[in-house]
């Protein structure tokens, strides 16, 4: 997709790329999107992260859940991908935060009349590692009250927390 991208002189807000190749599974689909974007794009070919409204799947693609499966299992690519999506639609982190919190107590309390959410797809996590993923959740938060990150930082810092330092 980057190189598309590059023969076609555009330049796409981080992340996109890999947010356009997840959504198109071809060759021509990516093309076309590659098409879609450069009537969006300024003089100098920089693509507006509102021009992504324009490709297909755009609105509604994003998951936060999505995005938490795919940092749970280890997925860098995949949750790259969603991040950016997410940026985009302006899904914001905190979303995110609780998409992980969700699916670490859902494991540690697995009864089906528990409060949580029950994270769909994705491995189930062992509760070593639910523990760790709340921890770094827990450190999220503090971190955001506190001041020392922002809501649109809070992927980042959760997926360095988890992926990393291979914590889950």
């Amino acid at each position: 997709m980057g190189e598309l991208a590059r023969e076609a002189s555009l330049r796409l807000p981080a992340g996109a790329a890999e947010a356009i190749a997840a959504h198109a599974p071809n060759l021509l689909a990516l093309s076309r999107e590659i098409e879609k974007l450069r009537l969006h794009a300024t003089a100098d070919g920089t693509v507006p992260a509102s021009a992504l409204d324009v490709l297909a799947g755009a609105r509604g693609g994003a998951s936060a859940e999505r995005w938490a499966t795919a940092i749970l299992a280890g997925d860098a690519v995949r949750a790259r991908a969603e991040a950016a999506t997410l940026d985009a639609e302006g899904v914001g982190g905190t979303s995110c935060l609780w998409a992980i919190a969700e699916r670490a107590l859902a494991a540690l309390d697995p009864q089906p009349c528990g409060n949580y959410r029950r994270g769909t797809g994705g491995p189930a996590l062992r509760p070593a590692d639910a523990r760790r993923a709340l921890h770094v959740v827990y450190q999220a938060d503090r971190a955001l009250k506190r001041g020392e990150i922002r809501d649109a930082e809070i992927r980042d810092y959760v997926e360095h927390g988890l992926m990393d330092a291979n914590h889950v």
